[in-house]
């Protein structure tokens, strides 16, 4: 099984709630907001602490997969892999500008890619 973690800009509780009103949260043993820490995304701080906090010692045997540039951005600077997911919400130019390991459309493409 696959260790998954939440890494986001946005404060902690309210990712939180979002998580638990999708039914997502039992996925994800790490959630890391914006308010979590001293640095926010694209810092590699975030990043390296969710890494740690699941025992992820190789950074290259992880994969940030996230639809903005900061996403990015602050994989590269933690030593992952990196996936960027076109979005409605970000902007596809700033997000493949900011050169992903792979890119990918849905997150249909992330199952096949992980499975």
């Amino acid at each position: 099984m696959k260790k998954l973690a939440v890494v986001t800009n946005k404060p902690v509780r309210v990712s939180g709630y979002m998580l638990e009103e999708l039914g997502l949260s039992s996925y994800f043993a790490v959630l890391i907001g914006g308010d979590s820490l001293q640095n926010k995304k694209p810092h590699p701080e975030p990043v390296l602490s969710a890494l740690k906090t699941l025992g992820i010692q190789d950074a290259k045997r992880a994969v940030v997969v996230g639809d903005g540039p900061n996403d990015v951005l602050s994989g590269r600077a933690a030593g992952t892999r990196t996936c960027g997911l076109k979005s409605n919400i970000g902007d596809h130019r700033k997000l493949t500008k900011s050169r992903p390991d792979i890119m990918i459309k849905n997150m249909k493409e992330l199952m096949r890619i992980f499975n």
